[in-house]
This record gives structure tokens, sequence and C-alpha cells, in this order.
């Protein structure tokens, strides 16, 4: 029985540390340590916390840490869930001063959202031109640029995320399979996609000669992986060295030194995706199929150019009457 219980002990401690994905944990590693930082310099304890020590850490965060406002409800997050691990109730929700500081806050610092730049053909073109595609590690770079961009994909959400590569997670050559009009790309995880419910199929056309093809970059990928045998199906689609899965850290970092000060971050690529099939023409709905949206939350990443916007006028402009009738 003894042995039993510490084996279902064991079992329970793994299943409960399983319960948020790896990059939640690392958030909330840092609004904790925040947290506690507070705490320490102020001499209080971290839970349970008061309605009035709650404000202060709302005042330490706008005025010391020089938070945005979004970060600043971000980072209470881990009050909330610091307090339930520890069987207290949530000390936040439904308290008039802390939501009154809150408000105050918003009204001082304002709520504006930075949207990523997204990624359009020209800065494909660009960072193309950067690259020599003779070598593994360049030509892994810009076969990850072009799924992040047909497939209006986080580039995080199939990059490596460390220097191991997992392949229930992360892209492998398993995961891609020829089709007569391209490659069809299997993802088993994203982020609304945690829980093995299904794989998502992300089709990548054959563009035939064009130089944002991201078939033709999948077949020079392949014919470099190959010529190695020690390749197997199992290995990193993706590759800085033999073996070496491309890391999302490393992808943004060299991303970021092709196209410097244009705001670029993981989102890019697929606020990028979805702007330009909206350009083209694409219906709402189907672009919501092709980024896999479960919601309006699309809407969000799509953006008309100047061009467009004056176009739209023009045709609500041009049927105005010029007379009474």
């Amino acid at each position: 029985g003894a042995g039993l219980l510490q084996a279902l002990h064991t079992a329970a401690s793994r299943l409960k540390s399983q319960g948020w994905a790896v990059s939640t944990k690392k958030t909330y590693q840092a609004q904790l340590t925040c947290y506690l930082d507070f705490c320490a310099k102020v001499n209080l304890p971290g839970v349970p916390a008061s309605p009035e020590q709650i404000i202060l850490y709302i005042a330490y965060m706008v005025d010391v840490k020089s938070f945005k406002y979004s970060t600043i409800k971000n980072y209470l997050n881990i009050v909330k869930h610091l307090h339930c691990a520890n069987d207290f109730d949530d000390p936040i929700h439904g308290v008039w001063l802390i939501q009154q500081t809150l408000k105050g806050a918003k009204r001082e610092l304002g709520d504006a959202q930075e949207a990523a730049t997204p990624i359009q053909p020209c800065h494909l073109l660009l960072i193309r031109s950067a690259l020599c595609l003779d070598l593994k590690e360049d030509l892994s770079f810009w076969a990850a640029c072009l799924i992040a961009f047909f497939g209006l994909l986080r580039p995080g959400n199939f990059l490596s995320q460390g220097p191991i590569c997992v392949p229930d997670r992360d892209l492998c050559i398993q995961n891609i399979s020829p089709h007569a009009k391209g490659f069809l790309l299997s993802l088993n995880w994203t982020k609304t996609l945690q829980f093995h419910e299904h794989q998502l199929q992300v089709t990548l056309p054959d563009l035939h000669g064009h130089p944002l093809c991201p078939a033709s970059a999948l077949r020079s990928l392949f014919r470099l992986l190959f010529a190695n045998p020690l390749t197997s199906d199992t290995s990193p689609l993706l590759q800085r060295t033999y073996g070496k899965p491309l890391s999302y850290s490393w992808f943004l970092s060299r991303l970021r030194k092709i196209l410097p000060g244009e705001g670029i971050t993981g989102h890019s690529f697929r606020r990028g995706g979805a702007t330009w099939a909206f350009q083209q023409g694409l219906q709402g709905e189907l672009i919501q199929e092709l980024g896999f949206w479960k919601s309006n939350a699309y809407l969000r990443y799509l953006e008309s150019n100047l061009d467009q916007k004056f176009a739209n006028m023009y045709q609500f402009g041009r049927r105005l009457p010029s007379a009474f009738s």
C-alpha cells in the first residue's frame, strides 16, 4: 500500500506539472519573480494579500517597473493563481478599490495595442536576398519563413524551443508529405492545439519557379538533408547543423538582424499572411479556416492598405446624389 501511495503521489505531481504549457510556465515564472521581488522590497507576505497590498503592487508596476497597462493586467494573473494554489480566494476579482486603481492606471497609461508589423512579400524577398540558400542553416531558415507565411502560423508553433527536437511537438521530416499541388504539413501542436485533439493540415503550394515558392524551398531542403545517410523520418526538418533543430529563439534573432527596426515579432508572419490573403480578396471565413482560428479573433490580424481604403471610400462617395431628387 505504501508503494502504491508513493507512486500515485509521484503521478499526481507529474500531472499537475503538465497543467500549463512550457511557454505558459515561463510567462508565469517571470510574473512570479516580479511579484515576490515587490513583496520582499515592501516586507509583505506573498499570500494572503490584502486589497491594499494589491493596489500597492499595481502602483509599483506603474511607477517602478514602467509596465504598460496590458502587461499590468497580465502580471496580476500570477497573484490570483498563487492564492488559489494555497487555498485562498482570488484577492482581485470583484474588489472595487482594486478595479478603480486599475481603471486609473488605464486612464494614465492608455491601452493602445501595438500590433506586430505584418510580414509582406516585399519583406520575404528582402529576406531571401540576404541568404545563401546552398547552406543548410540558411535554407532551413528560409523554409521556416515560407511555412509561417503560407500557413498563417506563428513560427513558435513549429520551431523547437530548445537544442533537442521533441518529435511529438516539433517539426520533423515525417510531418511533411508530398501532394500533386505541393506539400502537406501536419502539425500535432500549436498554441490552440495542446491536447492531441487532431492534426492541423497546412497546405504549401507549388508556385513553379516563383522566388517565394514554399514547395521549391522544401524540395531543396530535402536534397540537402538526405545527402546525409543518417537522416531519418524523425530527424528535424529545419536544422542548423546535422540533427540539431533550428530553434525559435535563433530564428527570431536572425530575422531581426535581416529586418532591423521593423517591429518584427513571432506574430508577424501570421498577421502578414492573413493581411495578404485579405488584400487579395479572400473571404473572411476562408482566412479563418486557413489560419485555424476558432473565433472571429482573426479580424484583429487583418489590415487594409491605404490604397484599398481610398478605393473603398471612392466607391462610397461616387454613389452619393449630387442634387435633391
